[in-house]
This record gives structure tokens, sequence and C-alpha cells, in this order.
């Protein structure tokens, strides 16, 4: 929900919301991983082709990300 102002961020999320308890489906693409974790009742993420699912409470959602993308990369070099 990256560019919009606290009051549509509520409006937006309370919509989704609204809709998901309604059974609808809604796909969300995001770079900003902590909006996806308040809105989403499942993450998938996709790298080359394949998804990956992010479904582990033991594990951050950026750990998730790190170890997906950043496979014997160094962040932020």
């Amino acid at each position: 929900m990256n560019g919009l102002d606290p009051t549509n961020v509520l409006l937006v999320s309370t919509i989704l919301q609204q809709l998901a308890a309604e059974g609808k489906a809604i796909m969300v693409s995001s770079h900003i991983l902590y909006n996806l974790e308040e809105i989403s009742q499942q993450i998938l993420f996709l790298k080359d082709g394949v998804m990956f699912e992010y479904n582990d409470p033991k594990k951050t959602l950026m750990e998730k990300y790190q170890e997906i993308y950043a496979k014997g990369k160094s962040i932020g070099h």
C-alpha cells in the first residue's frame, strides 16, 4: 500500500478484510513485506517461475524472503 496516506491505508485494509470475509481471493503484489503480513492470509513468493509459500511461524517474513532471494548473496552488497 505504498503511496497511500494513513487514512486510505486503513480504508483499503478494511475493504480487503471485508472481501476476504466474503470468501473472495485477492492477489496483491508488493515489495513492502510488513504490509503483506498485516493484510494477508496466505503469502507466496515467486522466483524464476517457481512459487514458494510462506507458512512457517518460526520464521519472519523477511527471513523467508532472504532464504529464497538472498541465498548465497550478501544483502546490501
